[in-house]
């Protein structure tokens, strides 16, 4: 007789109270399954197991939607300020490489040039070139501008190239052939990354969460430093190659 009416007593229960309404002062639930009394947060039921469709899950869920949405737009806007910034690198690069010089200004270009990375650079000479203007276009809005200018004035020296040596080939062809070369990619790669990533730390500043995001930031040096490397060391065994 006491397991009828306990039985009678629970399905009242699960009738009533399956659906897991909270019970009482909101501290306590119903289980959905055997209408037993549970903590608010229960994901089990203690009396039966049955799982429970806790208040805290949507909340749990929630912000972890909303995290992982923060973190893809934040990709999303590292990427597209990347693809800018090496948008304006090479179109600045071309425009350079199309200018008319003469012929005194193309050959002090050309001794600058060499007396900054001499006629046969090594590795390192060229790593700590590449790796001293890098460092600039990580500074905030300046170092975009900088990284501007930079692509340009190494546009100027492929348009002196032929002026000075006219058996060089055009300018444009210069261009053409520099965009094919591994080094430059990786060279690219890193300004574009140092430029975004500055224009990211402003972002950041604005929020207020540059402090946490200081590790990204720092291992976007550590990739420019490695592309840079990798790059320089390709460069100088192509140029003992190439004589």
């Amino acid at each position: 007789m006491f397991i009828m009416d306990q039985r009678k007593h629970l399905l009242v229960h699960w009738i009533r109270l399956a659906d897991g309404k909270p019970a009482g002062n909101f501290q306590h639930k119903y289980c959905r399954l055997c209408g037993a009394v549970i903590p608010f947060d229960a994901f089990y039921c203690p009396n039966c197991g049955a799982a429970q469709e806790s208040h805290v899950e949507p909340v749990i869920k929630e912000a972890g939607n909303t995290l992982q949405e923060r973190l893809r737009r934040r990709r999303h806007a590292y990427l597209a300020l990347f693809l800018v910034s090496l948008t304006i690198f090479i179109v600045a690069f071309f425009w350079g490489s199309t200018a008319s010089l003469s012929p005194q200004y193309s050959r002090a270009l050309i001794n600058d040039l060499q007396n900054m990375i001499g006629t046969t650079p090594s590795a390192v000479t060229i790593f700590q070139n590449n790796m001293t203007i890098c460092l600039f276009f990580f500074a905030p809005f300046l170092g975009d501008v900088f990284m501007a200018l930079v692509a340009y004035n190494t546009g100027l020296v492929l348009a002196a190239l032929p002026v000075v040596n006219p058996l060089a080939p055009n300018s444009l062809v210069l261009f053409a052939t520099t965009l094919v070369f591994p080094w430059t990619w990786m060279e690219l790669s890193a300004y574009s990354l140092a430029s975004s990533t500055g224009l990211m730390i402003v972002v950041s500043a604005v929020r207020r969460t540059l402090g946490r995001d200081a590790k990204r930031y720092l291992l976007s040096l550590v990739v420019c430093v490695v592309l840079l490397a990798i790059g320089a060391i390709i460069e100088e065994q192509a140029l003992i190659l190439a004589g």
